[in-house]
């Protein structure tokens, strides 16, 4: 952000990330679920597959978190440094 390796693109990589970094993973991550227990049924109840989709609930949850924090935090605090230097 400091200009060093895109002198004159700070705007373009900081807008560049605002509109390309999307939550659409953690809705994926359920719909594939589904979509996999449409393809095969007898999934349903399978132990390895409740453990992997265990797992993929937990990762769902963190994707969330940081998402949130990267919305609500990081965003902000990098557009507040931005408009403080002027770039």
């Amino acid at each position: 952000m400091k200009g060093r390796q895109c002198d004159g693109h700070q705007d373009l990589v900081l807008n560049h990330f605002i509109h390309t970094h999307n939550d659409n993973v953690v809705i994926q991550l359920e719909a594939l679920r589904k979509d996999i227990l449409l393809f095969d049924e007898d999934l349903k109840g399978n132990l390895m597959f409740e453990v992997l989709f265990n797992q993929l609930t937990v990762f769902q949850r963190d994707l969330m978190v940081y998402g949130l924090i990267e919305d609500h935090v990081f965003i902000e605090k990098l557009l507040l440094y931005v408009n403080s230097k002027g770039y």
